[in-house]
């Protein structure tokens, strides 16, 4: 396949010294995230790197980066550079910044290997402290890269459920006072949605991040009213984490693969279900009526952030992943963007 198909012209565009204008100051953090994935890119055959011009359209006013770095299988101690060229991370931010986009960096690691039931969330490294000690390099990495180009807000971990317990508080008090050396900007920590007792590394940070793969229904071909009802009972539960903690919370990933049996796991990736975009939909509206509902959207909303995962791929109605581009969600997401910053 002809390299020429993935050079995105934007690149030549993108200012070397910095953008155009400043990022959005509205409050709170808002969009989608716009996924990194050279070699999956080239596998469907479309451009990369991504461009973040349509996340403006859509209604966002941030972009979520979330660049990967490997662990070569749960039981390693090493983690080394992913597919992501560095510049190019960079060059997207850039064009992000430039069309008023704020950015959000969310680096997060993936396992080159990994048996059914395996991943980052459950990694058990054999050797505890070199582990950390290659985790604090990547984080500081990305932590550099953060402060250089001026993202909004910096996680310092995602999902690694496993890595968070009590006794690993320290660690994360110790990480983000180095990262806090190196960027000047708020500092977040993302749990998985079945992990929300897992708080020592809320401690640590300044923003309370969720990854919130909630399940909205027992079996597929749910209706729209039974998503909301089980949706809202996820929403209340965050208003209480929020409360509880007495940080601001935002929901770093929310997002449901558009096939069928997608809001039963909205989690899984991997699933050979056929297409389903009405199930996508459902689910996105249940949510945002859910959200609605329970006072978190809008100036005067408890949730101070949401990114929908993710603005990546083709899209259509023929796609099954959880990109809203082109497919009835995208409306549905629209509307929750608009209703977060009336």
């Amino acid at each position: 396949m002809s390299r020429a198909l993935f050079f995105a012209p934007w690149l030549l565009l993108v200012p070397a010294l910095g953008p155009s204008s400043e990022p959005s100051t509205a409050r709170g953090w808002w969009g989608a995230s716009l996924a990194l994935h050279p070699r999956e890119s080239a596998r469907q055959g479309f451009a990369y790197p991504p461009d973040p011009a349509p996340l403006a359209g859509l209604g966002a006013r941030h972009v979520l980066l979330a660049p990967t770095w490997v662990q070569a299988d749960p039981r390693s101690s090493a983690i080394g550079p992913g597919e992501v060229r560095g510049g190019t991370l960079r060059r997207v931010m850039r064009r992000a910044r430039a069309l008023d986009l704020g950015v959000v960096l969310m680096p997060y690691l993936v396992l080159a290997r990994a048996a059914p039931g395996e991943w980052r969330g459950r990694i058990r490294p054999r050797d505890r402290a070199a582990w950390w000690r290659s985790y604090r390099r990547f984080v500081r990495h990305h932590a550099r890269l953060a402060a250089e180009e001026r993202a909004e807000l910096f996680a310092i971990g995602s999902e690694l459920t496993s890595m968070s317990g009590p006794g690993e508080a320290g660690r994360w008090r110790s990480l983000a006072a180095e990262v806090r050396g190196i960027y000047d900007g708020p500092i977040a920590w993302v749990a998985n949605h079945d992990a929300l007792d897992r708080r020592a590394p809320f401690e640590a940070v300044d923003v309370i991040g969720v990854s919130a793969y909630f399940p909205l229904a027992e079996e597929p071909g749910a209706s729209e009213g039974a998503m909301r009802r089980r949706a809202s009972a996820h929403v209340r539960r965050l208003r209480a984490l929020r409360a509880e903690v007495g940080k601001p919370l935002v929901l770093f990933e929310l997002g449901y693969p558009s096939r069928r049996g997608g809001a039963v796991r909205p989690w899984d990736d991997a699933s050979p279900a056929p297409a389903d975009p009405e199930t996508q939909r459902r689910a996105w509206a249940a949510m945002r009526g859910a959200l609605e509902g329970e006072g978190a959207l809008g100036p005067r909303g408890w949730l101070d952030g949401l990114f929908a995962w993710t603005w990546f791929g083709p899209g259509g109605v023929h796609d099954r992943h959880y990109t809203v581009r082109g497919k009835p969600a995208e409306a549905e997401l629209r509307a929750l963007l608009r209703a977060a910053s009336r």
